[in-house]
C-alpha cells in the first residue's frame, strides 16, 4: 500500500492550505460586522469596566448566547484589540482551523476499498475541501463578528476526536471540544450527549466499553457545561439564556419547510445530499460509524430548525452541517466514480470524480452568484431585500443546463421568507450595520466620557450599534433579547404576520413603567440641522450634533450631563 503524503490530512499541507485559502480569500468580499455582534460587545464593555456581564448596569439579564466568545473578545480587548476588529479576525482564524479539521476528518475516516486496501485519500480530501470552500455561505460566516464559525470548528473537532481517536487523549479532547462548543452556543448541549451515546454504543459493540474511557469523554463535557449552568443560574437566575424566551414563540413548520427548500435550491443540496447519503451508506457497508455519529445530532438539530421556522440570518445555522455533509459527499463521489469500468479504470475514475465534483460546484455557485450580482448593486438599507435574478443581469446563468428552471421557485421562496424576516441576506445585515454606524458611530470619540444622567432611559428595536456606542445610556430592547419581561410577553400575532426574531413587544404601559424618557436621534453636522429634527440638541464633538427628544415630563437638560443642551427657539 502506498504511503500517504500526509498521515494527518491525506494531502501535503501546502495543498490543504491552498484549498482552505479559497473561503478565506472569498470572505473579504462579504467582510462585515453584524449589528447583533455589538450586543455582545456592550456586555463585554460593561464586564471590563467592572459592572458585570450585563446589558444595563444593575440588570442581570443574559441577552447573549455566546458566553465563551464574549470572554475571548473581552480578553483580546483587555490586551488592546477592539472587538469590532478582533471578532471578525478571530472568526477568520477559526475558518482556517475548521478547514484543517475537515481535511483531517476526510483523511482519517475513509472506508476501506472492497479489495482490502485503503482508498487513495488525497483526491477525496481535496473534493471535500473544494465543496466546502466554494460554498458561499462558508465565506459569508467567516466574518460577521458572531461566534458561529468557532462553534462549527469546535463541534467538528469533537466529532473528529470522538470518532477517529480512541485513545485516552482523544476521549478527553472530544469531551473538552464539545464542552467548549456548548459554552459558545447552546446547541452543543444536544450535540455532545448525542455523540457520547454513539461512542458508548460503538465501544459496547466492540467489547471495549470501559468506565474509565467513558469518564474521560463525559467528565470534561459535564464539568464545563455543569459549571456554566450553575453560574448562569446563580448570576442571572435562569437555567436558559433570555434569548431563548425572546425567540422561542411557537412552532412554525411551513416557514421551516420554506427555509430548507430555499437553501436546497441555492446550495444545490438536491445534488450533494444524495451523494452524501451514498457516501454514508458506503461507510456503513465497511462498518464505519461516522454516519451514526453525524445522524445522532444532525437529525434532531435539523428537525428543530424546521420546527421553529428556520433562522433570521441567511443559512447561518447550516454552518455546522456543511463539514460533515461534504465529507460524506466526497465519499459518495468516490463511490459513484468507482463504478466506472473502462480499459483505463484509474484514469477514468479520476475523470469521473472531477466531473461530478465540478457539477456540484457549478450548481452550488450558480444561484448564489446570480443573487449577489443584484444584491451588491443595492447601496442603501432595504429591510426586506428582494433581488430578482434576470437574464439582463446574469445572462451566464442561462448557459447552465437546468439552472433557469430553479430561478422561479428560488425567487418565490426567497420573497416569502424576506417578508417574514427569515434568511435575511448578508447584504441586508451589512448595509444595516453601515447605516447604524453612520448614524451613531461618532459616539466612539467620547466613549470614555459620561454623557447621560443615570435616570436617562431610551429604547430601540435594533440594539447592537446604538447600544454599544451609547454605552452609558440605559437602553430597553423592545424586541426582548436583553429584557426579561418583554422576552416573556406572549402577545404575538398569528404566524402569517410574524417576523422571525422580531415578534416580541413590550406589554402595555411597560415602557413608561421602566422610565423611558429620552429619544436620541442620529447625529448631524450642524446645530441648525439638529434643531430641525428635534426640540433639543447638544454638540458631541466639533462639527457633530445630537438631536434629542425628552418625553414623559422629563427635562432634556437633566438627562444630559456631559454637554450643554440647546433648545429650539
Amino acid at each position: 500500500m502506498r504511503s500517504d503524503p500526509s498521515p494527518r490530512f491525506g494531502l501535503p499541507l501546502p495543498a490543504v492550505l491552498l484549498l482552505v485559502a479559497i473561503p478565506v480569500a472569498w470572505a473579504f468580499r462579504y467582510w462585515f460586522v453584524c449589528d447583533d455582534a455589538f450586543i455582545t460587545f456592550r456586555y463585554v464593555r460593561n464586564f471590563l469596566r467592572g459592572d458585570g456581564l450585563v446589558w444595563n448596569v444593575g440588570e442581570y439579564v443574559e441577552g447573549y448566547t455566546n458566553f465563551l466568545w464574549a470572554l475571548e473578545i473581552g480578553g483580546l480587548w483587555a490586551l488592546g484589540w477592539r472587538p469590532e476588529s478582533a471578532s471578525v479576525w478571530l472568526s477568520l482564524g477559526w475558518t482556517v482551523v475548521l478547514g484543517l479539521t475537515i481535511a483531517a476528518l476526510a483523511a482519517r475516516t475513509l472506508p476501506a476499498d472492497h479489495d482490502g486496501t485503503r482508498r487513495q485519500r488525497a483526491g477525496l480530501v481535496a473534493i471535500a475541501l473544494l465543496l466546502w470552500g466554494t460554498n458561499r455561505s462558508v465565506a459569508v460566516w467567516a466574518s460577521s463578528g458572531l461566534e458561529m464559525r468557532q462553534f462549527t470548528a469546535l463541534c467538528t473537532l469533537g466529532l473528529l476526536w470522538a470518532h477517529g481517536d480512541r485513545s485516552h487523549r482523544g476521549s478527553i479532547a472530544a469531551g473538552t471540544a464539545y464542552g467548549l462548543a456548548a459554552l459558545t452556543r447552546p446547541e452543543a448541549l444536544l450535540f455532545g450527549p448525542a455523540v457520547m451515546v454513539v461512542w458508548a454504543w460503538r465501544a459496547w459493540r466492540d467489547g471495549a466499553l470501559r468506565m474509565g474511557n467513558a469518564l474521560r469523554l463525559g467528565v470534561p463535557f459535564g464539568l464545563l457545561v455543569g459549571s456554566h449552568l450553575l453560574w448562569r443560574r446563580s448570576y442571572y437566575g435562569e437555567w436558559l439564556p433570555n434569548t431563548y424566551y425572546a425567540k422561542n414563540v411557537r412552532d412554525w413548520w411551513d416557514a421551516g419547510a420554506a427555509f430548507v427548500g430555499y437553501i436546497s435550491l441555492e446550495h444545490a443540496l438536491y445534488l450533494t445530499v444524495p451523494l452524501a447519503l451514498l457516501g454514508a451508506w458506503r461507510r456503513a457497508q465497511d462498518e464505519d460509524t461516522l454516519g451514526w455519529f453525524a445522524a445522532a445530532w444532525m437529525g434532531p438539530y435539523l428537525l428543530h430548525l424546521v420546527k421553529i421556522g428556520g433562522d433570521h440570518f441567511e443559512f447561518r445555522m447550516f454552518d455546522v452541517v456543511w463539514p460533515v455533509l461534504y465529507v460524506f459527499a466526497a465519499d459518495g463521489i468516490g463511490a459513484l466514480a468507482d463504478r466506472v469500468r473502462t480499459a483505463l479504470p484509474a484514469a477514468r475514475r479520476t475523470l469521473a470524480r472531477g466531473l461530478i465534483t465540478a457539477t456540484c460546484v457549478v450548481y452550488g455557485l450558480a444561484l448564489p452568484l446570480a443573487h449577489d450580482q443584484g444584491a451588491f448593486e443595492v447601496r442603501s438599507m432595504v429591510y426586506r431585500l428582494k433581488v430578482p435574478i434576470t437574464t439582463e443581469r446574469s445572462p451566464w446563468l442561462w448557459a447552465v443546463p437546468g439552472a433557469p428552471l430553479l430561478v422561479w421557485p428560488h425567487q418565490q421562496l426567497g420573497d416569502w421568507l424576506a417578508n417574514h424576516a427569515i434568511a435575511a441576506r448578508q447584504r441586508t445585515h451589512a448595509l444595516f450595520a453601515e447605516m447604524m454606524l453612520d448614524r451613531y458611530g461618532a459616539f466612539r470619540a467620547v466613549e470614555d466620557e459620561v454623557l447621560f444622567a443615570p435616570t436617562a432611559v431610551t429604547k430601540a428595536s435594533s440594539i447592537g450599534v446604538i447600544g454599544f456606542y451609547l454605552d452609558d445610556l440605559a437602553l430597553i430592547d423592545i424586541l426582548g433579547l436583553t429584557d426579561h419581561t418583554i422576552a416573556r410577553h406572549d402577545d404575538v400575532g398569528p404566524n402569517a404576520q410574524r417576523r422571525m426574531g422580531h415578534d416580541r413587544r413590550p406589554p402595555r404601559g411597560y415602557l413608561d413603567q421602566r422610565g423611558y424618557n429620552l429619544v436620541v436621534k442620529p447625529t448631524v453636522s450642524s446645530r441648525a440641522s439638529a434643531l430641525r429634527k428635534a426640540p433639543h440638541a447638544f454638540e458631541l464633538v466639533p462639527g457633530t450634533w445630537v438631536p434629542i427628544v425628552a418625553r414623559g415630563g422629563a427635562q432634556a437638560v437633566d438627562l444630559v450631563v456631559g454637554r450643554d443642551v440647546v433648545t429650539r427657539d
